[in-house]
């Protein structure tokens, strides 16, 4: 059995997905965890912020007090300097110019008691410039994932809007092609047949490009019981796909009659493939109780006729070599 294939386009976005899909969940579990670290990060400066604040309000120092801001000193610099100080700089924000002299400045308040006040005054100011360089340097941050984010996600709901389209479109093309279709045999049916040969007349006879058929159909149809006649129909009809050429086109225009357009082809050639069939039909043996053979009759197309002509001579060389059995006859 022939299996069928995704189109190219469908494949080629089908791709695209399976790239996009384990971005969007990489950035946004990066983003989740950027937002689990950044509200550490803010609780921390938050925290040392509240701590300065107190201690410029009390004028003295504990050793307590001390331990805790510094603890927190410690944490920022792990948590959120040391990972700064590799990524690039953007903005007119940032805390690398503010947090080495805020420490130090903080030093100066805990080691230095003179003058405290004017310190920690100080020292409260570059903690504001420093908590707004962070608060910005963590929004811009979380931003860009973001828009990063955003932009995948349309860009992933494009694809998948692209691949319903194009799916729409081979499903109405099937749709209408099956349409055309002989579900016995897998051949294309009658009405293709008449529509295709009328454009085929057309175009040979503006191109003035040969243009044959040939018609055929099973010797003794009528003689074979009707409960084997399907299965012989489409044995019949897998077997001669393979022997035609991909420019030539198979069709099934009644029960027992099937004809071949063959495009760009003179009566010489087609009778090559006439007998070809011929021969390979009594070969197979496509059923078992009884020889099968088929009959063929063709012709060639005539600058000018009307494809109702073209095809009752084809037609009339089939009835003539049904006459004989097993006989290819064709128009001279």
């Amino acid at each position: 059995m022939k299996t069928e294939s995704l189109p190219w386009n469908i494949t080629i976005f089908l791709y695209l997905l399976i790239l996009l899909f384990p971005a969007n969940f990489y950035l946004a579990y990066h983003l989740s965890d950027s937002l689990e670290k950044d509200s550490v990060v803010m609780k921390d400066v938050g925290g040392l912020g509240g701590a300065l604040e107190y201690a410029k309000r009390s004028g003295t120092i504990d050793p307590g007090s001390a331990a805790y801001i510094e603890e927190l000193f410690q944490r920022i610099d792990r948590e959120f300097m040391q990972e700064e100080a590799s990524q690039t700089n953007f903005g007119f924000h940032n805390p690398e110019d503010t947090f080495d002299s805020l420490y130090n400045k903080w030093k100066s308040c805990k080691y230095e008691l003179i003058d405290a006040k004017s310190q920690f005054r100080a020292c409260l100011k570059d903690y504001e410039r420093f908590s707004m360089a962070v608060f910005s340097r963590l929004e811009a941050e979380r931003e860009g994932t973001l828009y990063i984010l955003y932009a995948l996600l349309v860009a992933t709901l494009f694809i998948i809007a692209v691949i319903v389209y194009i799916m729409r479109i081979d499903i109405s093309q099937e749709s209408g092609k099956h349409a055309l279709m002989d579900s016995l045999t897998g051949l294309y049916n009658r009405s293709y047949f008449l529509e295709e040969i009328k454009h085929a007349s057309a175009r040979a006879s503006r191109t003035l490009q040969p243009l044959s058929i040939i018609a055929f159909g099973v010797d003794d149809f009528d003689n074979i019981t009707l409960d084997k006649r399907d299965a012989l129909l489409a044995a019949f009809g897998a077997f001669l796909s393979p022997l035609i050429r991909s420019s030539d086109i198979a069709c099934r225009v009644s029960e027992n009659q099937f004809v071949v357009i063959a495009p760009d082809t003179e009566i010489e050639k087609v009778k090559i493939l006439a007998v070809r069939l011929r021969k390979a039909v009594e070969k197979q043996h496509l059923m078992t109780e009884a020889p099968v053979t088929i009959s063929v009759g063709g012709s060639q197309y005539e600058n000018g006729e009307k494809s109702s002509e073209f095809i009752r001579r084809a037609e009339v060389k089939w009835h003539e070599a049904k006459e004989f059995k097993n006989r290819v006859i064709l128009d001279k």
